[in-house]
């Protein structure tokens, strides 16, 4: 327990660090992202991200998986991968395609409000210093620093 409170006054420190280097963030609008409707022929892919699946997620990833992809809540596969805490599916995704990093689904939450909400620590980490923005806010005004508090 002392090492999970540690741990989450970790991200704490990091979103305030980040946010205080710079305060102003470009519009939420990511450019260049790539998201599109899911694509039938990859169907077994969601399948994957939706059934807890990360070893067959990266399988399919290693094989030319889009991780662009959305579901009908507008989820990519990084969103799926932060709740579930899947680092190494995070890692790959952001290796494959970096600007998925802060694309919002539907109610607007982003791959790092979804990992601090999930307690996902280290895919929060992750993702902070792959350049995630903390400051991008949801359909409700909640930001990752309000989740990691």
């Amino acid at each position: 327990m002392m090492l999970r409170r540690l741990y989450k006054e970790s991200v704490v420190m990091l979103l305030v660090l980040v946010m205080s280097y710079s305060p102003l963030w470009p519009s939420s609008a990511i450019q260049g992202a790539v998201a599109q409707p899911i694509d039938p022929g990859r169907v077994i892919f969601d399948q994957a991200l939706h059934h807890d699946n990360e070893h067959d997620a990266l399988t399919y990833l290693n094989m030319g998986a889009n991780p662009a992809l959305i579901d009908k809540h507008g989820n990519t596969a990084l969103h799926i991968a932060a709740v579930n805490g899947w680092v190494n599916t995070v890692t790959k995704i952001l290796d494959i395609n970096q600007n998925l990093i802060d694309f919002q689904r539907m109610n607007g939450s982003t791959a790092l409000l979804l990992a601090l909400q999930s307690h996902s620590e280290e895919v929060a980490i992750i993702l902070l210093v792959n350049g995630a923005n903390p400051a991008i806010a949801d359909r409700n005004a909640n930001t990752a620093l309000h989740a990691a508090a």
